[in-house]
């Protein structure tokens, strides 16, 4: 979190979306059902649902929600493409409901192809805290923990301790949403270089972190005489 204090996490979810028409020779394409085609008239409905998702609602920390194509597979050989994937992610916003979203894709894309032999089937391969993904979370970021955090952080390193909220899921919200329990998320280093060659954690701003947590866990805790 570069020291920052997330309040509040996005929710994920991933679908996978299989499309089967039926295969046909190059020369007459009229005996097949063309799964590509159909594709890319549900990848026009999903792109037009997104920015009719991030119109909606802002969320002070986490932003607009929206979903992005990730994955795109078919066809491949001469002749009317038999089948084609589609992978995707949607990001939801504290307060929204993984069934709700999850069924108004499958809406747009059913809505969107109309041949009724043309086969759409859908699988949501990341199940976390739901069976279809990761739940959004936030907590009041007034809370008087949350500032003592955001100070302790701040007087460790200069420009930190910032309260914002994370661009990611973690595991956050089977505390807050599960167990009732208040959590935040702070740490060093950046999640813009995750998962990536160049991951790293800055040495200097994980020492910061040494001092802000101690000086945290002092204030909160108390010390003994």
């Amino acid at each position: 979190t570069r020291l920052a204090v997330y309040a509040a996490q996005i929710g994920f979810f991933i679908t996978d979306i299989t499309i089967t028409g039926k295969s046909a020779y190059f020369g007459v394409p009229e005996l097949g059902k063309d799964a590509l085609r159909a594709a890319h008239a549900a990848m026009t409905a999903l792109w037009k649902h997104s920015e009719e998702v991030a119109a909606r609602a802002e969320h002070m920390l986490t932003g607009r929600g929206f979903l992005l194509i990730t994955g795109l597979t078919g066809g491949g050989y001469i002749a009317v493409p038999e089948r084609c994937t589609l992978s995707l992610i949607r990001k939801l916003l504290p307060g929204e409901s993984l069934d709700t979203a999850a069924a108004e894709i499958e809406a747009a894309v059913r809505g969107a192809i109309t041949d009724p032999e043309i086969a759409v089937e859908f699988s949501y391969p990341a199940g976390r805290d739901h069976r279809l993904g990761g739940t959004a979370a936030e907590i009041d970021e007034t809370r008087a923990e949350v500032a003592m955090l955001s100070q302790s952080m701040a007087g460790a390193m200069g420009g930190r301790g910032v309260i914002e909220g994370a661009p990611f899921w973690s595991e956050s919200s089977f505390f807050v949403n599960r167990l009732g329990i208040p959590a935040v998320y702070c740490a060093p280093g950046d999640i813009r270089n995750c998962h990536t060659f160049e991951e790293h954690v800055d040495v200097e701003e994980y020492l910061a972190g040494i001092v802000g947590f101690a000086a945290f866990m002092a204030r909160y805790c108390g010390v003994a005489d």
